[in-house]
């Protein structure tokens, strides 16, 4: 394994570093959420964000929400893998402004630009396939092509789960994936 490290003076001018956002429903997964105002929970679907250095297609950190990111509804909490101190690089993130909330931005994008990818990138394609892998392996069902079982019947019975357990698990399908990309 090779290792680097990475050293800036101050003053001196760098790269700009992009980074891609993607986010996916996880639908062979239901993870019980608590309703606030009432006695009751409710069994959802949910959504895996992950956020990746373009350059590299390694995902960096990301989080799972019940809702999909939106303006309305934005990304509270991010699960970095490794501890990434931001503060003084340039960065790009391809994605709207509004999908972070503002505690997000304060503590970990303050300095960054945010630039909405349009037309998509084919590189995002990358990020995608990651998303993707992360969310078959998660779903605890690895039997899609066995005849006696297809897609749809998949969907109707989803697995149940917990957020932390989730969260535990996607950690770290998503750090060997990164190490299988290198």
């Amino acid at each position: 394994m090779k290792n680097t490290t990475l050293v800036w003076k101050v003053g001196v001018n760098r790269d700009q570093i992009d980074i891609d956002l993607d986010c996916g429903q996880m639908d062979a997964l239901l993870v019980r959420e608590n309703i606030s105002k009432a006695a009751y929970t409710v069994d959802r679907r949910p959504y895996l964000v992950a956020m990746a250095f373009r350059q590299s297609r390694t995902v960096f950190c990301f989080a799972i929400t019940i809702e999909p990111p939106t303006i309305r509804n934005p990304i509270k909490e991010l699960v970095f893998l490794k501890p990434i101190f931001f503060r003084g690089l340039d960065l790009i993130i391809h994605a709207e402004r509004g999908l972070f909330s503002q505690d997000l931005v304060d503590r970990y994008f303050s300095r960054a630009t945010f630039a909405p990818k349009y037309p998509p990138s084919l590189q995002s394609i990358y990020l995608e396939r990651t998303l993707s892998k992360v969310i078959d392996a998660t779903s605890g069902h690895s039997h899609y092509d066995a005849p006696y079982t297809n897609a749809f019947h998949h969907a109707e019975r989803p697995a149940k789960t917990t957020l932390n357990d989730l969260t535990s698990r996607s950690r770290e399908l998503i750090r060997g994936l990164n190490a299988e990309n290198r």
